[in-house]
């Protein structure tokens, strides 16, 4: 679980240790929608494989509020709707039920990582 604050923070905590350690092979994330390209360059670069679900609604529509909202002023709250719960739980759903899905985590930096 994370929770996505900058880019700079995204690239320190996420792409780079993927890059250097492999620290993260797979991840769900949802994104405001202007984010969703740039967010799949560094997904493709650190080779982790990802599920991407866009906001409904309260997610940065240009480049300026998108900018905004990284220097940490963002009045809106970033919702997604009801078809996107649904997917999420069903993934996570299916994940808890593999013989390599975990149930204790460990707080790495900004995230909290399996165990």
């Amino acid at each position: 679980f994370y929770i996505m604050t900058s880019a700079k923070d995204i690239l320190l905590d996420v792409f780079a240790p993927s890059l250097k350690e492999g620290r993260f092979v797979s991840g769900l994330f949802l994104l405001c929608r202007y984010s969703l390209r740039p967010f799949i360059v560094g997904l493709l670069a650190s080779d982790i494989r990802g599920w991407l679900f866009p906001f409904e609604r309260g997610d940065c529509a240009d480049y300026k509020t998108w900018l905004r909202a990284d220097r940490g002023d963002k009045d809106e709250q970033t919702a997604f709707g009801e078809q996107t719960g649904k997917s999420i739980r069903q993934l996570l759903d299916g994940a808890a039920k593999t013989p390599d899905s975990h149930k204790r985590f460990k707080r790495q930096g900004n995230i909290l990582c399996p165990e």
